[in-house]
This record gives C-alpha cells, sequence and structure tokens, in this order.
C-alpha cells in the first residue's frame, strides 16, 4: 500500500517537473527578445558566435531536446547574468544558507505555532485565543516581503538592534527567519 503510494507520488512528481520545464521553455522561447538583446549593440558575428555557443542558432525542437538532455544530466548551463560562472555553481554556493534559513525558519513555525495553539485551546474565545486568531489572520493576510520590509523597518532602521542584510553571524538570521516563519506559523 505505501509502496503504490509511494510510486504513484514520484510519478506524479516527474511529471509534474517535465510539464512545468516544457512550460517554461516554450513560454520563454514566445517572449520577444533574447538574453542578449540587452547588451550594447553587437556585431552580427560576434551574436551569431554566441548564439551558437548556446545552441540558439539551432531550430525549437533541437533546443529543446537539448534543454530536455541537461536537465535530465543535472547541467543547469551557463548563468547568462554572471559571466563564466555556471547555475550549478551558483546553485551550491546559495543552497546550503537556504537549507539552513529554511530549518530555522520551520523549527520557529512549529515551535511558536504549537505553543500559540496550545496556549489557545485552554481557553477558547479567551483573550489569548483572540489575540491569536486576529495575528494569524493579518500575517496570511500579508505577503512575506512586506513583513520583511516591516520587521527591517522597525528591528534595524529604527531600533538599531538587528542588522538589515548580509549573512555570517547569528543576528543576521534573525529578521529573514522570522519573517519566513510568520506564515506557517498561523497555519500550525
Amino acid at each position: 500500500m505505501i509502496g503504490k503510494f509511494v510510486l504513484s507520488r514520484t510519478l506524479t512528481g516527474i511529471f509534474v517537473i517535465f510539464a512545468v520545464a516544457t512550460i517554461t521553455f516554450f513560454l520563454l522561447r514566445t517572449l520577444p527578445g533574447g538574453p542578449f538583446d540587452a547588451e550594447k549593440k553587437l556585431p552580427p558575428q560576434i551574436k551569431k558566435n554566441i548564439e551558437a555557443k548556446y545552441h540558439l542558432d539551432e531550430p525549437v525542437w533541437k533546443q529543446y531536446l537539448f534543454y530536455l538532455k541537461n536537465l535530465a544530466s543535472g547541467d543547469f548551463g551557463p548563468s547568462y547574468k554572471y559571466i563564466d560562472r555556471s547555475v550549478n555553481e551558483i546553485i551550491g554556493e546559495t543552497l546550503p544558507v537556504s537549507v539552513e534559513l529554511g530549518l530555522i525558519s520551520l523549527t520557529i513555525a512549529v515551535a511558536l505555532g504549537s505553543a500559540i495553539g496550545i496556549a489557545s485551546a485552554t481557553k477558547p474565545g479567551g483573550a489569548v485565543d483572540f489575540a491569536s486568531v486576529s495575528i494569524a489572520t493579518a500575517f496570511v493576510s500579508v505577503p512575506s516581503f512586506v513583513t520583511g520590509a516591516l520587521l527591517i523597518y522597525i528591528f534595524s532602521v529604527k531600533l538599531g538592534w538587528l542588522p538589515a542584510a548580509l549573512w555570517g553571524s547569528p543576528a543576521h538570521v534573525v529578521l529573514p527567519a522570522l519573517t519566513l516563519a510568520a506564515g506557517p506559523t498561523t497555519r500550525l
């Protein structure tokens, strides 16, 4: 029973990834312009060489097969934004920070959400219950980028207690972790 469920979910996940990759590929091909159009006017030969390097001179169906082959092998190609860097390198450098921040936020959300839920359940309709429902409604309604900006304004700009940016010390983790934990805390 569990094996069938896991297989079903795995196949569904593979299909969803394939569908999203396909839709993304073709939507990007329908947009006007290209990845190198924002650059200064390039001589035709240089533009042709760049297009050949990235297979943009091939028919769309060949580009699509090349794209799928690279995705299947875990090669996300070169970054168009950062010269001489691959997307895999960028992900490799930033993924550990994202995982750390995600785990800290999840821990905060579970701990706070459980504590608030237990406190609210002890006296249904009481002051704690009313306050928690009101705060939960606010955090569910407000997007996280607004919550983050508000936390930065209060705790960094006005009070000067926490840094507004960067990463490195535990103090740098507080505001992003609270911002990411705010929504899930209210849903527990």
